[in-house]
């Protein structure tokens, strides 16, 4: 049995099409239920904020349902149309033209963005200057930017899961200064720790045709369940088998390769260089996209050969995802947010986050509009930060900034940036990324399946990827689990591939962010229940009964998109050279630094790591 050729099979994958139920359908999938419900717009990680209560957003009024506030301290977002958010860019320029309100605050540094590249900046600047007065203004009313999290409390189970990044990869052993970062925070990174994903977590099942294959990528791609060619299983073992015994040594040789295959996309090196067949590539477009919102069409070679080679790595994971990260750093800037309780399962004391008893101090809910130096570059010895918070607009002082939000903001805000360094800025071009959450009442079909965590799907709705809050205990796989645990599964939603827009990542990022702005909570909450009908349906789950709350968060710049050239012209992106755009756009800039993780040319919390840390050495330098 085989499957569509190339085309088609990109083309019945964008199954993400219009539904028209009747009642009896919408019944059938529990569309009528009342049920918690929660859409958070996370278009911008800077800039955002308050604008979203003052008009600029609101819950969709066709909607049978009210979506309900959430218990974290996010603000709800109901699903925002590309108008509705353009007129808020409008509206906050604008305010600039008011007069700011002036706060007669001075910081050593304000950074602006509280995400990991934020806290982890201000975590090396406080070890380097303990005394020195720090500032975090962000955007969000919670820290952790990408790094947030989810939680929705079930037959009295809290049940924390991420609304991006979810876990962390083992540290390679070059990243020493990375590794150290982990142990100053406590966090045993050891594959004994009890973050460590025992070893059944690296099997990811496949549902095609109707049916899970189990542990598609390591044995059930030539099982006898599988609907691929004995020349596609061939060419599969070839990809995998090259990936495995990549050589990084002698690193000039290494660097020289990877300059070449910077020139090309990963799918051009797949088809153009080794001839493998187009249904492998779809198969790896799935595992490409899935991790980085833009697909192998788009993705430098080299990109690609960087954050794929090699095996057997360890997985670790915090409840909550990489936001354990974020909480680690925050409850050592800020020991009395939580004040001796557990790292993730404390309540965050808000007030304590901004209190003037704090060296550190994190301000929420502040939309920074603009950061300039104070008269000339070379005079100057401050800069000036406009930002809102609750509708009002103020301004303080830093003798230093580091800014930490994305690069499609940094190029606004930064009002004195010179023109060479803008237009850097200009070639950073973003997938956007739909993650849901759905809380589940109990783990009946999960465990009928043993699931375990996660799995793909091939020509999906909507999800090409799914992961269980609850699937594998840290011993392993328990038979003796109770079935009627709540539950959460996580669905990773991004752009789906569009053969019209081939290799187009620019064209890809603007469209992808219409479609998902444009689609009402409605039209997502029908594919999402759809789709789990689809995957979990033969094993009786019942979208209808089974799901007590749904979570969709929407980022619009989730992730920079490493095309060629962008970032590993050099071979290397962690040195990368003159006329590359992550080091044209990097450079520190009079009392301005860059620390966004959009400079390290694609996500990455190792990556996110060693940009904090150049970006404070070249302050304190």
């Amino acid at each position: 049995m085989g499957l569509e050729n190339e085309e088609d099979q990109q083309k019945g994958s964008n199954l993400g099409k219009q539904n028209h139920l009747n009642a009896a359908e919408k019944k059938r999938l529990g569309l009528d239920r009342s049920i918690t419900r929660r859409d958070f717009l996370k278009v911008m990680m800077v800039g955002a904020g308050n604008l979203m209560l003052s008009g600029c957003s609101g819950v969709n009024s066709d909607l049978p349902f009210d979506p309900v506030s959430a218990t974290t301290p996010h603000r709800l977002i109901g699903g925002d149309s590309a108008d509705s958010v353009a007129a808020c860019h409008n509206f906050w320029w604008k305010r600039l033209a008011q007069k700011a309100e002036d706060s007669g605050e001075m910081y050593d540094l304000v950074i602006v963005g509280a995400g990991l590249g934020g806290l982890t900046a201000a975590f090396y600047y406080h070890q380097e200057r303990p005394e020195a007065k720090i500032l975090l203004l962000d955007s969000h009313a919670d820290f952790g930017g990408n790094a947030q999290r989810n939680e929705m409390t079930i037959k009295g189970q809290k049940i924390i899961v991420t609304e991006a990044g979810d876990y962390q990869w083992a540290i390679s052993p070059e990243y020493k200064m990375v590794q150290k970062l982990w142990k100053d925070l406590g966090i045993d990174l050891s594959p004994s720790s009890k973050l460590a994903m025992p070893a059944e977590a690296s099997q990811e099942h496949l549902f095609v045709n109707g049916k899970w294959i189990r542990d598609f990528w390591e044995t059930g791609y030539y099982s006898t369940s599988s609907p691929w060619s004995k020349k596609i299983q061939d060419d599969y073992d070839a990809f995998f088998k090259f990936l495995e015994n990549f050589k990084w040594e002698p690193w000039p040789k290494v660097k020289k390769e990877l300059a070449e295959w910077d020139k090309i996309t990963y799918k051009e090196w797949m088809k153009d260089l080794n001839g493998w067949d187009p249904q492998l590539i779809g198969l790896i477009d799935m595992w490409v996209r899935s991790s980085y919102g833009a697909g192998a069409d788009t993705m430098s070679a080299a990109c690609a050969f960087w954050n794929f080679s090699g095996s057997g790595f360890v997985q670790y994971k915090w409840p909550g995802g990489l936001s354990g990260f974020a909480r680690h750093l925050v409850n050592a800037l800020i020991p009395k947010a939580l004040n001796g309780q557990d790292v993730i399962y404390g309540e965050i004391d808000c007030k304590a986050l901004d209190s003037t008893e704090n060296n550190v101090r994190i301000r929420l809910s502040s939309s920074v509009l603009e950061v300039r130096h104070d008269g000339d570059l070379d005079s100057s010895d401050h800069v000036v930060i406009k930002y809102l918070n609750d509708d009002n607009l103020y301004q303080l002082k830093a003798k230093s900034v580091i800014m930490a939000g994305g690069g499609y903001m940094t190029k606004h805000i930064v009002k004195d940036l010179p023109k060479e360094q803008k237009e850097a800025y200009e070639k950073f071009h973003y997938a956007p990324y739909l993650m849901v959450n759905v809380w589940i009442n109990n783990s009946r079909a999960l465990d009928r399946l043993n699931f375990g965590y996660h799995g793909w799907i091939w020509e999906p709705r909507i999800a090409t990827y799914i992961s269980i809050a609850d699937g594998i205990s840290e011993e392993g796989f328990d038979p003796n689990r109770d079935p009627e645990r709540p539950n959460c599964i996580t669905l990773w939603c991004p752009p789906l591939p569009d053969p019209d827009l081939d290799g187009d990542y620019e064209e890809q990022g603007k469209q992808g962010r219409k479609d998902m702005l444009d689609k009402s909570f409605e039209e997502y909450e029908t594919l999402i229940r759809q789709e789990l009908l689809d995957v979990f349906g033969d094993a009786g789950f019942d979208p209808a009964e089974d799901i007590e709350g749904i979570a969709i968060n929407r980022w619009g710049h989730a992730e920079v998109i490493c095309y060629p050239g962008f970032a590993f012209e050099s071979g290397n992106s962690d040195a990368p050279t003159p006329g590359v755009p992550i080091y044209d756009a990097g450079q520190r800039f009079g009392r301005i630094a860059f620390a966004h993780t959009d400079l390290n040319g694609f996500a990455d919390n190792q990556g996110t790591t060693r940009i904090s840390h150049r970006a404070v050495k070249e302050l304190l330098d």
